[in-house]
């Protein structure tokens, strides 16, 4: 709670720093719409909890928001709900569900990749497997920041039913970032087999990354490829890989 007078805005949740710009905001509310405001930082302070206290009512009020509200609304309530941490995720959750379109499941599924507890991770899993790719990459991007392993096994068996090339990149670059060594083999038999530029080069990259020097001949096959960015990686990886071995 802030002393100092904010005209026409009423205070509703505790103090907290923005998740990007990290200025102190507060959660305030006008003419029933919730506001994120920044506050000047000399402003007397009693909290500056991360996690606004927010009646479950006005969260609701605000999923609803962001679902149906305008972009200038939805950035507003986003930031409220992410504000509030893990006593929004159960209600977003199951905002997944009920969304009615690809865009309202995007606004639900990037607030929770925001807030990121793991109690998200079994709902980013299932979101792999939706239709949109974009919806597909937000979970993978998700799930590889949260490194949660049990992300692994059902982004192997995703991958392993070949999935269009641009969610096969998403998984792919997750399946690196969760330093999944589980995933080498599966990798190295897709490197030989792919036709898309993208997932070669990802893939190589990967390999690189996950530090078995086993694979190097694998990829020294694509050292004169057409394409440029195949041919920066396997210099890369190649790299990465003779100096893990020395070590």
């Amino acid at each position: 709670m802030v002393t100092r007078h904010i005209e026409c805005k009423k205070i509703v949740g505790a103090a907290y720093r923005h998740h990007q710009s990290r200025t102190l905001r507060v959660i305030t509310q006008l003419n029933g719409m919730f506001y994120c405001i920044p506050i000047p930082e000399t402003a007397e302070i009693v909290s500056r909890s991360v996690e606004v206290r927010i009646p479950t009512s006005q969260i609701d009020a605000l999923i609803e928001t962001l679902l149906a509200g305008s972009q200038a609304e939805v950035r507003e309530v986003r930031e409220a709900l992410i504000a509030c941490g893990a006593r929004a995720v159960p209600r977003l959750i199951n905002a997944v569900s009920t969304a009615a379109t690809d865009k309202e499941r995007w606004r639900v599924l990037t607030t929770l990749a925001e807030i990121g507890e793991p109690e998200i991770v079994p709902t980013m899993i299932d979101a792999l497997t939706l239709s949109s790719s974009a919806l597909s990459a937000v979970a993978a991007q998700c799930l590889a920041t949260l490194r949660d392993p049990r992300a692994i096994d059902p982004m192997l068996n995703l991958l392993a039913q070949r999935p269009s090339p641009p969610s096969a990149v998403w998984l792919i670059s997750a399946l690196g970032k969760l330093e999944a060594k589980q995933a080498i083999e599966p990798l190295r038999d897709l490197l030989h087999t792919t036709h898309s530029v993208p997932e070669r080069y990802t893939i190589i990259e990967v390999l690189g990354r996950l530090g078995n020097p086993a694979v190097i001949e694998d990829i020294r096959r694509y050292e004169t490829d057409p394409d440029q960015h195949v041919r920066e990686r396997v210099q890369a990886a190649i790299a990465h890989l003779q100096q893990t071995s020395l070590i």
